[in-house]
């Protein structure tokens, strides 16, 4: 049967809007990968990993802990390999190694960061701030009680959880600039970083050009 523009344009449409439904389901499963540490355990294996010894190395109930698997599989941020004729099992991808915690380009900080309940409680107040008029305060603070400087001061797990995950743009983003444009340097004696946080960004910068 010929589908007609208008029908696969409406069929597109319906694809799109159950991905939007579903969409926190995406960071949701990551953020627990994260907090379960599945993929350090995976990538220190060393090769396609069972279900049973990961859900043993994790401490987990393998049946749920294999429909978060499939999930990520799903979405190619583990692999699925046999190992024998009845066994498979999961391995590293560069996606996963985003996710391992302190890895070289881990955004794992930065994820947590941006899944943590006060920062998702921001998504929720976005309309009540774009309909109030004569009042500019941002939808942390209407969610919170306090903007996100202030939240930060007074408590000290997002604070913690807050200096790691700009820590963890700071690596990825200060690595760029020393391999794309290390010229910007040359004669640099001195340098200063406003609002630097934990130092993370001039600490690269001082090991890369030793001289400033």
């Amino acid at each position: 049967m010929e589908v007609s523009g208008i029908e696969e344009e409406e069929a597109r449409a319906e694809v799109d809007i159950w991905n939007y439904v579903f969409g926190y389901a995406k960071i949701a499963v990551v953020k627990c990968a994260i907090e379960l540490g599945i993929a350090d355990v995976i990538e220190n294996y060393g090769s396609p990993m069972p279900l049973s010894e990961l859900a043993t190395a994790l401490r987990c109930e393998p049946s749920r802990l294999h429909r978060i698997m499939r999930f990520m599989v799903h979405y190619r941020i583990f692999k699925q390999e046999p190992i024998n004729q009845h066994t498979v099992g999961f391995s590293s991808t560069p996606l996963s190694r985003c996710s391992i915690k302190g890895g070289e380009k881990s955004m794992a900080a930065f994820i947590l960061f941006m899944s943590s309940p006060p920062w998702l409680a921001s998504w929720h107040c976005l309309n009540s701030r774009v309909l109030e008029t004569g009042n500019n305060i941002s939808p942390f603070e209407a969610a919170n009680g306090k903007d996100l400087w202030s939240y930060t001061e007074t408590n000290p797990y997002h604070n913690e959880v807050f200096n790691e995950a700009m820590a963890c743009v700071a690596r990825l983003t200060v690595q760029a600039i020393i391999k794309g444009c290390p010229e910007v340097f040359d004669g640099v004696k001195s340098l200063v970083d406003v609002g630097g946080g934990n130092g993370t960004a001039l600490s690269l910068l001082v090991k890369a050009f030793p001289w400033i």
